[in-house]
């Protein structure tokens, strides 16, 4: 096992960039532990670990609840308005060197049109289809610059004197709920470009950025080749599966005017996968077999679709799926919702105003606080944990730790200090390390408190289009946003141990079965006992009763390579032992 510090230490001792020598080794590597990003991001699989995605790598994925949020951003595209820019500069500097050879201009040698030249005929490319995609980018780069000025002038008046008080935004290109053409696309054909250059454009682009390195003797990645890539895909995909919309991105640039809105934003067309099923499956079957395993899979049926297993399995592949129920009996476990109001920001204020809201809140964190054996509270930030922990050491007897951003071997100790002696209450981020993929076996943990389940905003346009996607694949509830699954590892805090008993309280009372609509499809979402999609709360008033339900099934799925035998997935969290799987 070759570590950071000893890949860093061992690197430098021979004037090496270690994340060149990790490269360099990593093919001759049995195992390699690595995130989403070495196997799903194009990029970094196509310049770093491409050598590893192909049949004889078997690909584990922990915590795979996760995997299809996170490649749903991987997967998708983009181009901005300096790209876009660039990419003009790369198509004039060849079309000027044929357009002035033949001019001939003296200050120009020939050998660089007959290079252009050549690269052009041999690759079936015409010299007009370089023009055609420049003036395509010209006219886009206007296009932007028109809706940009019309959305600040719209929604921020004045907005010239105020470049450094802008926000990121988003500015969708159709209705994100009614799939339709999108207007970018509407407007190109209104202006004479047609199919033919959209298609084409990757073509282009890949043969415009050869000419260009062979032109100056280098090898490095062009601004065209992004721009045909991004243009061809906008043609290419749907308008049910994919949302296009601009975004507004702060930046500051100095070299653009003073009054530009170029000098505060970087202007981007953006492609979203919303429902990236395709691309998953497509990566996932370079590799020979594999495991997605996660204790926060459900509802399975939706999970096999968005993270490709279906697709894989049409394309002939076997795909097994493994569920395991919890070894901690359904007596001992009790789940509260507190109809107490929802801890969003409206509501709560920041952090020391003593608002209603938080009062609330607190009171009902500490009660389950003070019940016997060690506590976990999640909160929706690291901010919010620090309000918390200070709240509930001056009402508490029990040691209060505090959870933050910081190392593992920081997280590492404090979790070990919450283990030792006698019983505390731990502070966390719900976001946090603390949250997933722990176990709490035994005694470690009697109780868990969700105060705020941390989702993205889900009024914006590219949210509320993965939504729209999402209903009509699966239809309503389906947790488009992640809420489900994002309160999920809380809620369904790891046990083992058969005899303790474990209660959890989910505040406000958005996860209460009286409140579905404030729940809305998180609550849907949650795991639930078999035949049951959802789990069911207790709802209780911050000084009332509850009722108890059972929750939480444990589930892994997994994937095997035809002909190559069978699969085996062992439950994560049931009385011991970690998965395995087997060729």
């Amino acid at each position: 096992m070759i570590d950071t510090e000893e890949l860093v230490s061992l690197a430098a001792g021979h004037g090496s960039c270690p994340h060149s020598i990790m490269g360099t080794i990593l093919g001759h590597m049995e195992v390699v532990i690595g995130n989403y990003y070495h196997a799903f991001d194009p990029t970094t699989s196509g310049q770093f670990t491409g050598a590893l995605v192909d049949e004889s790598t078997f690909v584990v994925c922990d915590e795979a609840h996760m995997l299809e949020p996170r490649v749903r951003a991987l997967v998708s595209d983009g181009v901005g308005d300096r790209t876009l820019r660039d990419a003009v500069s790369e198509l004039t500097r060849i079309v000027q060197a044929v357009e002035f050879d033949d001019a001939a201009t003296p200050s120009t040698g020939g050998d660089d049109a007959d290079l252009v030249r050549g690269e052009l005929q041999e690759s079936d490319v015409k010299l007009d289809e370089l023009r055609t995609l420049r003036d395509l980018c010209e006219s886009l780069r206007e296009e932007l610059g028109r809706r940009v000025t019309a959305h600040l002038d719209s929604e921020r008046p004045g907005w010239r004197a105020e470049l450094t008080d802008l926000d990121d935004a988003e500015l969708p290109l159709r209705d994100p709920e009614t799939p339709e053409t999108d207007e970018i696309t509407e407007w190109a054909q209104r202006e004479g470009f047609d199919e033919a250059v959209w298609s084409r454009a990757e073509v282009v682009g890949a043969v415009v950025a050869r000419i260009l390195n062979e032109l100056e003797d280098e090898d490095t990645s062009r601004a065209v080749t992004a721009v045909g890539r991004v243009l061809n895909a906008w043609y290419r995909e749907d308008h049910e599966s994919f949302f296009r919309e601009i975004e507004l991105e702060r930046t500051w640039d100095e070299a653009e005017r003073p009054d530009s809105w170029r000098r505060a934003y970087n202007a981007r067309l953006a492609l979203h996968n919303c429902v990236p099923s395709r691309a998953i499956g497509d990566r996932l079957a370079e590799f020979g077999g594999g495991v997605l395993m996660s204790a926060t899979l459900e509802p399975l049926d939706v999970f096999r679709e968005v993270t490709g297993l279906n697709h894989l399995e049409r394309e002939g592949r076997p795909v097994t799926t493994r569920s395991y129920g919890l070894g901690f009996p359904e007596e001992h476990r009790e789940s509260f919702a507190v109809d107490a109001p929802k801890f969003t920001y409206g509501n709560r204020g920041d952090p020391g105003e003593e608002t209603e809201c938080r009062r609330l809140h607190v009171d009902a964190a500490a009660t389950i606080a003070r019940s016997p054996g060690n506590v976990l509270v999640g909160m929706p930030s690291y901010g919010e944990a620090e309000w918390m922990a200070a709240e509930l050491e001056d009402r508490l007897d029990k040691p209060v730790l505090l959870d933050s951003s910081s190392t593992d071997e920081v997280t590492q100790e404090l979790k070990a200090e919450f283990f030792r002696g006698e019983p505390k209450v731990l502070v966390t981020s719900i976001r946090g390390t603390l949250t997933e993929g722990v176990d709490y076996q035994g005694d470690r943990l009697a109780a868990a408190v969700v105060c705020g389940v941390p989702i993205i905003n889900t009024a914006s346009p590219r949210t509320r289009a993965v939504r729209t996607a999402y209903d009509r694949e699966f239809g309503g509830g389906s947790a488009g946003d992640g809420s489900g699954r994002g309160a999920r590892p809380a809620v369904g805090s790891r046990r083992r141990s058969p005899s303790p008993q474990f209660a959890r309280l989910a505040r406000p009372s958005a996860a209460s079965s009286v409140a579905p609509r404030k729940w809305g499809s998180a609550r849907s979402s949650t795991p639930g006992t078999p035949g049951r999609r959802g789990t069911r709360f207790g709802s209780i008033s911050p000084n009332g009763s509850a009722r108890s339900f059972s929750l939480s099934r444990r589930t892994c799925s997994s994937w095997v390579s035809s002909g190559s035998g069978t699969s085996t997935a062992e439950p994560r969290y049931p009385s011991g032992g970690r998965p395995s799987s087997s060729l």
